[in-house]
C-alpha cells in the first residue's frame, strides 16, 4: 500500500536525521486539526510554532495517524509550508521524494503540479505578464491554455515563445480554485519552450 505525505523541514530535522514533520491528522485529538509528527521520535506537535521544541506529545498506542490531505492542508493556512512530498510503499519499504523548494543544477529542475482536466496539464506562471494567473502548460511545454476547460483545444492554445517559466506554489494554486484537481507534483527539467520529467509521485495510492 502506497502513502503520501507532505513533509514541513524544520531546523531541526538534520539533527534528528528525518525528512522533517509529516502534516497528519490524528482522529479524535486536536479537534481534527492538522498535526505535525516526526516518525523518527514518534512526537507530535500541535501548533507549527512548536515544532521540535520539547513540548511535543509522545506518540501513544491508541492513535491512528492519516496523512493530512492537500485541501485541508491549505484550508488551515499551511500549504506555504510544504517543502517535501514523499510516497512510501509500505510493502517495500521503497520511498520516493520530490522537494518542492529544492533547486539543483544551477535552477535547472523545478517540482511543478500537475492537473486534472480534458488532459493531463502543468500548473505554472510566467513572471512578468500582466496577470498573477495561473497557465495551464502541455506537459512537453509547447503550449499554455489560460483555463482548465480549454485545455487539450489546440484552437485556443497559445504558442509557448521561449516564456521564462515557474512553477505555480500550492499557495497561488489553492487560491485559483485548483487544489481539488491536482493529480501529482513531477520534478522537470526546465529550458526556454520546454519541460522534461525527470521524477514524479502521483497522489492516488
Amino acid at each position: 500500500m502506497n502513502e503520501v505525505n507532505f513533509i514541513y523541514q524544520d531546523s531541526g530535522h538534520f539533527e534528528r536525521r528525518s525528512d522533517g514533520v509529516e502534516l497528519v491528522v490524528i482522529p479524535g485529538f486536536n479537534s481534527g486539526k492538522i498535526c505535525f509528527f516526526c516518525d523518527e521520535y514518534e512526537t507530535i506537535w500541535k501548533e507549527l510554532r512548536d515544532v521540535g521544541v520539547a513540548n511535543g506529545m509522545q506518540l501513544k498506542k491508541s492513535m491512528s495517524i492519516k496523512s493530512a490531505a492537500l485541501v485541508d492542508i491549505c484550508n488551515q493556512g499551511y500549504g506555504g509550508v510544504v517543502d517535501l512530498v514523499r510516497k512510501f510503499d509500505r510493502t517495500t519499504k521503497d520511498s520516493n521524494r520530490i522537494y518542492l523548494k529544492f533547486d539543483k543544477n544551477g535552477g535547472s529542475f523545478f517540482s511543478y503540479f500537475s492537473e486534472v482536466s480534458n488532459q493531463v496539464s502543468i500548473l505554472a506562471k510566467i513572471p512578468g505578464f500582466f496577470d498573477e494567473r495561473v497557465y495551464f502548460f502541455s506537459k512537453n511545454g509547447d503550449f499554455y491554455w489560460n483555463s482548465s476547460e480549454d485545455v487539450g483545444d489546440i484552437s485556443r492554445a497559445q504558442f509557448n515563445r521561449n516564456y521564462e517559466i515557474q512553477p505555480a506554489s500550492l499557495v497561488s494554486i489553492f487560491e485559483h480554485g485548483l487544489i481539488d484537481g491536482l493529480l501529482s507534483v513531477g520534478e522537470y527539467s526546465v529550458g526556454k519552450g520546454f519541460f522534461r520529467l525527470s521524477n514524479e509521485i502521483n497522489f492516488e495510492s
